[in-house]
């Protein structure tokens, strides 16, 4: 992988090559080799994700590759429109600042992995509290966890979720465990099991309301618990490994995506595939319509997906 590299309507952001070994002893306990066993243990289990939600319904996997949506402000009922959109550019932009900083964070862990930089205490707690605030939004980014819930529901036979609200309502917490890793625990248990090594409602909560301790001495992360810093320690070296799963996780789904659909038209042409597109105002009523890729005209090589309209070849 290679430096930062930012794409004009989608985040395609790429690390470093790692092209250097550990040596000498680190205070950190991660190594570069570890984080590229980390690494392709996560990217091998999205692709497998991937390609079995193709085999299962493969209009609803090129409706994946289309950010295909929900837009509230169409759904009225004096707008000759409809509110089923593809190509949301709106949901990709809200999340494209967490992604950008994620890649650049990272590229810096990487430089300092295969420099063996060593940090003290206090450095090494200034990392430990930016890579909590990641996690959190990680965990929180609504791309993020709809891309994860749509390809949970495919493979258990659903159709394509369009619409999913975040309001206050949802208790994000409960909807992770059963809409994403429940669904996955039924079909596919590699996903399951990433997740479920990478995702702490706990945790998320500690650092999401500030009810955490880190205690360099011992090398724990405390969590607060009945009026004390005492539940569910977690040791930095273990805290590392959910961090970075999680990191990856949420950047290697997104870049495969990306990388998959520019290679679309490649790899399958450009004819007309049928969706089943909602029917507005009708709740589980469909119609059938057809979307097709074309190159974007702003970017020769990157490809889009557009509704076929009547008449249209």
């Amino acid at each position: 992988m290679q430096r930062l590299d930012k794409a004009i309507y989608l985040i395609s952001l790429v690390w470093h090559e790692r092209t250097l070994k550990d040596k000498g002893n680190r205070k950190v306990t991660m190594t570069i080799d570890r984080f590229a066993d980390l690494e392709d243990e996560v990217r091998g289990i999205i692709c497998q994700a991937l390609d079995a939600m193709k085999v299962k319904s493969p209009s609803d996997f090129v409706l994946l590759l289309a950010r295909a949506d929900f837009h509230e402000w169409l759904d009225r009922d004096n707008l000759d429109l409809t509110p089923y959109v593809i190509e949301d550019e709106r949901g990709t932009m809200m999340d494209i600042t967490r992604q950008t900083f994620l890649v650049k964070y990272v590229n810096s862990y990487i430089d300092k992995l295969m420099s063996n930089q060593e940090e003290n205490d206090e450095e090494r707690e200034y990392e430990l509290n930016i890579q909590m605030m990641m996690y959190s939004h990680i965990w929180e980014s609504v791309l993020f966890l709809k891309q994860l819930e749509r390809i949970a529901l495919v493979l258990n036979g659903k159709g394509y979720l369009w619409e999913r609200k975040f309001d206050d309502k949802l208790k994000k917490g409960q909807y992770i465990k059963d809409c994403i890793i429940d669904r996955f625990k039924k079909v596919d248990k590699d996903m399951y099991n990433l997740l479920v090594s990478c995702y702490s409602k706990k945790l998320r909560n500690d650092f999401a309301h500030s009810t955490y301790h880190i205690q360099m001495e011992t090398e724990t992360i405390y969590s607060h618990q009945n009026g004390l810093f005492a539940g569910n320690p977690i040791k930095i070296c273990d805290w590392e490994e959910m961090f970075l799963k999680s990191v990856m996780l949420s950047y290697h789904l997104n870049d495969i995506l990306i990388k998959v659909k520019d290679a679309f038209i490649e790899t399958f042409g450009k004819e007309p595939i049928g969706i089943r597109l909602p029917k507005k105002g009708q709740k589980g009523k469909f119609l059938n319509a057809y979307i097709y890729p074309e190159y974007d005209s702003a970017d020769s090589v990157r490809v889009r997906f557009a509704f076929l309209k009547k008449g249209q070849n």
